[in-house]
């Protein structure tokens, strides 16, 4: 497909600290959207229904293991909210060149908070 990844897009600033409920829900809503448009325009026994119903729920699920790691900003909830966000933007990656798709904030994240940022920005210059 062109214009279509395979992979999302990286942020190389957005780390898993600086996303938001707002971050999740947004995304969410962008993915279901589209999805109950396709359920819309198919019958309850097509192939494309049951496709677009699968990754809603897919999409729910995700979404719900993000909400989860809100809890507070512990170094385990914000690795787990690096994963847990990153598998989200899997399943929102076939949209990332469509209108409307906010890639400075849908996209994959690498480090958990600015200071691992640095550090590996460090690493990186020292392997230079």
């Amino acid at each position: 497909m062109p214009g279509t990844t395979l992979f999302p897009p990286r942020s190389a600033e957005l780390t898993a600290a600086d996303l938001t409920l707002a971050d999740v829900e947004s995304l969410t809503a962008y993915l279901q959207v589209r999805l109950d448009g396709v359920r819309d325009r198919h019958s309850l026994s097509s192939d494309e229904w049951r496709t677009a119903l699968a990754l809603g729920l897919a999409v729910s699920g995700q979404a719900r293991r993000v909400r989860d790691t809100f809890a507070d900003d512990s170094a385990e909830l914000l690795r787990a909210r690096r994963r847990q966000w990153n598998q989200l933007v899997i399943l929102a990656a076939p949209w990332d060149s469509a209108a409307g798709y906010d890639t400075a904030r849908w996209c994959d994240v690498q480090h958990v908070d600015v200071a691992e940022a640095a550090k590996s920005a460090a690493i990186r210059r020292s392997l230079l």
